[in-house]
């Protein structure tokens, strides 16, 4: 399909941005210094988004590679799932976002995290270098872009799912930039963690 003609006014340092999932190919670029304008043209083309997970499954040595993710039936939902991942022994991961198979940005816990248990744990696109490490099973694996999650879940029910109780669990409180919180201020928007349960809550 083709591109119109598109004039943008540039300044300098400004990057040109033709949105989430678009790109263009063959681009043809003219910039006007006099009227500071920069004229596109050439053809629209998609890039293929997806996340993935990259670890070092089934053995947990040193050899890593990456599992892809599937959008849930519902594309608005940005619910992504991997079933049936195989863990032979204790494994480490993090998930990882992907534009036409190159890595945009990573996805990491807000510490180091061992999942033991079934349970739901934040994740989100942060510059730590923490990682999740997962003992032996089959697991399904689900990352929810919308609250910034992953849930693990058993895939053949040979390990029993132990929740927290919320009421008694230590609550850890982190800002939307993932750093943690000792003392929240009442009235401000929180990542919540308590026990394996994550929420997104505004601190009364």
């Amino acid at each position: 399909m083709s591109l119109n003609e598109i004039n943008y006014v540039w300044r300098p340092g400004e990057n040109l941005n033709f949105g989430d999932g678009v790109g263009v190919e063959n681009p043809h670029i003219v910039f006007n210094p006099e009227k500071m304008t920069i004229t596109v043209t050439g053809s629209w083309a998609d890039l293929t988004q997806y996340y993935e997970i990259w670890g070092n499954f089934p053995e947990g040595g040193a050899n890593w590679s990456a599992t892809k993710m599937t959008l849930d039936d519902d594309p608005t939902s940005g619910i992504w799932k991997a079933e049936n991942v195989v863990v032979e022994n204790k494994s480490e991961f993090v998930l990882r976002f992907m534009v036409s198979d190159v890595v945009k940005h990573w996805l990491h816990p807000y510490e180091s995290t061992e999942i033991t248990t079934p349970g739901t744990y934040p994740c989100i696109p942060i510059e730590y270098d923490y990682n999740y490490s997962i003992v032996p099973g089959k697991w399904d694996i689900t990352y929810n872009r919308t609250l910034g999650t992953l849930t693990v879940e058993s895939a053949i029910g040979a390990v029993d799912e132990i929740e927290a109780d919320s009421q008694s669990a230590a609550t850890i409180y982190y800002n939307l930039q993932g750093v943690r919180v000792d003392n929240p201020t009442a009235g401000d928007l929180y990542i919540v963690v308590r026990g394996n349960k994550t929420t997104k809550e505004y601190v009364k």
